[in-house]
């Protein structure tokens, strides 16, 4: 079962990283918020809801290095 708060507002995914740490748990964070979009994909199939498109939105400011 996904978290019911699965955008953490203490990280973002568009905020530059300073140092290896930062962007390993930033890569992390964008891998649970994948995981977490697709187990709700599954449940609700039409996407629509306030948690998948909040995790949308995040993960629409992340770009991979």
């Amino acid at each position: 079962m996904p978290q019911l708060d699965a955008v953490n507002p203490s990280m973002s995914l568009s905020s530059p990283t300073t140092n290896p740490l930062q962007e390993q748990m930033r890569q992390d964070y964008a891998t649970e918020l994948m995981g977490t979009q697709r187990e709700l994909l599954q449940q609700n199939p039409s996407g629509l809801g306030r948690q998948e498109q909040a995790i949308g939105r995040e993960l629409n400011n992340y770009t991979p290095r």
